[in-house]
C-alpha cells in the first residue's frame, strides 16, 4: 500500500489446515469456516481495512485494523465453507484498503487445493 510514497511488503496469508507442501486441505476441514491468518506488516495503521480474496474476488467479512494491532501481530479471518464447495485449485489472498485515500493493494496469494473425491 502506498502511503507517503512508501511501499509495504505483505506476506501471503497462512492457512493452518492446508498442507504447507502443496496446499491440499482435508475434506474434514471443509465442514466449517476455514481459518486464515494474516500477519500484519511494517507500516500497518489503525483504520486500514482487510478483506479476503478468493480467485481474485473479495469474499467474506471486512476487518478494520485497530489501535491495539501492531506489525507482526496475526489477524485471524475465516473463509466460509460455501466458497469451497467444488474440487479444484483456489488462490487465497487479501486486499488492504487505506481508509484515508481509498487506495487498495493486494497481497501475494496462497494456493489451496480442495479435493472432494471419495
Amino acid at each position: 500500500m502506498n502511503l507517503n510514497n512508501r511501499s509495504y511488503e505483505f506476506s501471503a496469508p497462512i492457512i493452518p489446515a492446508a498442507s504447507p507442501i502443496d496446499g491440499l486441505i482435508t475434506t474434514a476441514s471443509l465442514n466449517q469456516p476455514l481459518a486464515v491468518e494474516i500477519v500484519l506488516w511494517d507500516g500497518v495503521r489503525a483504520g486500514y481495512s482487510i478483506q479476503l480474496k478468493l480467485n481474485d474476488f473479495n469474499v467474506g467479512e471486512v476487518k478494520v485494523v485497530s489501535n491495539i494491532n501492531e506489525p507482526g501481530d496475526t489477524l485471524l479471518m475465516h473463509l466460509e465453507e460455501q466458497y469451497l464447495m467444488k474440487s479444484g485449485l483456489y488462490h487465497v489472498g487479501f486486499e488492504v484498503t487505506n481508509h484515508i485515500n481509498q487506495v487498495s493493494e493486494d497481497s501475494p496469494i496462497t494456493p489451496l487445493i480442495v479435493d472432494r473425491t471419495a
